[in-house]
């Protein structure tokens, strides 16, 4: 089954709150990017009042009988695994799947293997188009990315925990903090404290009254970056602000940390997708760069271009 129209994501996921036991969630490993998609999804299960139930050693669940959803993001294309081994392993076992707004490549025996219990929401239309052709019984649909339903305001206005308390609270769990599935549910108070710093330094080099000015450079580094040469100024600001995606503090934490740095300036030039959406929705100046592959062209297309006239496409043969 196949859905050409844009799905109302608020209304297909009200559906679930009908369900007898809690929602399992699995977040997406990840940057500040990931956390601004994650941050946006538990703003709008909390809008809907689902119950829902994180996963973070997902492996050692049986999903049987269950409604899992799978985060939004880009992780379902053959430069990464993480939500591929997911699906593996609900397909089949759970009673629904649903892997919210996603950029889909590749995959094509996985896509043909997927059951009628699984919805693949894609991002954007290059991956709707490959992800019809690919499926058997699976239903495909096509949404925005859940990070253009973010409240911006709301994140902004209510800032996560400092790490001077994080670092208490640290202290108070102890021996507790041991225990991988705790320690990632908690931003590290270390690279808060990092990132603090670099807001400090940001803020003292504002003229007096601290309104927005400059442009911030914002390049990835990482395996998606291109051949745009690095301005000597480059902030790949996504690792910067890295400070987790398995729980809906760790992801408040990145996305108010990366948007409150973000507001500090007039324009950014980025080819992260996610600064690039965080700083369209703050009103700035976007100029937005191409990744590697077709991902960003795709969603500023299906999402951007309309919504956002603060945005210019950059065309570059760099990629």
């Amino acid at each position: 089954m196949k859905q050409t129209e844009r799905l109302d994501m608020e209304g297909f996921l009200a559906e679930l709150k009908a369900e007898r036991q809690p929602v399992l969630f699995i977040p997406n490993s990840g940057n500040a990017g990931d956390a601004l998609i994650g941050h946006a999804t538990f703003q709008l299960f909390d809008r809907l009042g689902l119950d829902y139930e994180c996963l973070i050693n997902y492996q050692r669940f049986d999903p049987s009988g269950r409604v899992v959803v799978c985060a939004g993001g880009g992780n379902l294309v053959p430069l990464y695994h993480g939500t591929r081994d997911i699906l593996h392993w609900a397909g089949g076992r759970a009673r629904r799947v649903i892997l919210l707004p996603h950029t889909i490549r590749g995959n094509d025996e996985l896509l043909a293997e997927l059951g009628p219990e699984v919805d693949l929401i894609c991002r954007e239309m290059v991956s709707y188009r490959h992800v019809s052709n690919a499926v058997r019984t699976a239903h495909c649909h096509l949404a925005d990315d859940m990070a253009l339903s973010l409240d911006v305001q709301k994140t902004l206005s209510n800032g996560p925990a400092s790490s001077s308390q994080l670092s208490l609270y640290a202290r108070k769990l102890g021996y507790k903090l041991f225990k991988p599935s705790l320690i990632k549910t908690i931003p590290s108070p270390w690279k808060i404290r990092r990132g603090e710093r670099l807001m400090a330094s940001r803020r003292a080099a504002l003229a007096p009254g601290g309104a927005p000015a400059g442009i911030l450079h914002a390049f990835r580094t990482d395996v998606e970056k291109t051949a745009v040469p690095l301005p000597a100024d480059n902030l790949d600001l996504a690792n910067e602000f890295s400070h987790g995606t398995k729980s809906p503090h760790a992801c408040h934490t990145g996305s108010f940390h990366m948007l409150r740095y973000l507001d500090t300036f007039e324009e950014v030039h980025s080819n992260r997708l996610h600064v690039s959406i965080g700083a369209a929705l703050l009103g700035k100046h976007v100029k937005f760069w191409p990744n590697s592959y077709w991902k960003n062209q795709a969603v500023y297309e299906f999402s951007m271009r309309e919504r956002f006239p603060n945005v210019e496409w950059v065309e570059t043969e760099c990629a």
